[in-house]
């Protein structure tokens, strides 16, 4: 069985191997480290850690990333899930 995913940018199946998947644990974890700090991490050299990483978001297994703000630090003093299913076909005209 191959060590890979499919991904959503239509890539097709992407091989991943330890080190991409060092790659990503690191990064979900801590998407700010540096390519320097990553790379003593995993044990690869800056710019081979920087190249990884540049192929794994152009292969959409990167697909980006984002800050985690607290939303009571915004003011926001309460939080709903709302779930919307559309009749047949109206699913454009909500969207």
């Amino acid at each position: 069985m191959k060590n890979g995913i499919y991904t959503s940018r239509g890539q097709g199946f992407v091989d991943l191997d330890e080190i991409d998947r060092s790659i990503v644990r690191e990064l979900t974890s801590d998407g700010r480290l540096p390519f320097a700090e990553l790379g003593r991490r995993i044990n690869l050299s800056p710019p081979a850690t920087a190249e990884r990483v540049r192929r794994l978001e152009q292969t959409g297994v990167i697909t980006g990333y984002r800050a985690e703000v607290d939303p009571r630090a915004l003011g926001y003093q309460l939080a709903a899930i709302v779930r919307v299913t559309p009749a047949a076909g109206q699913l454009r005209r909500i969207a």
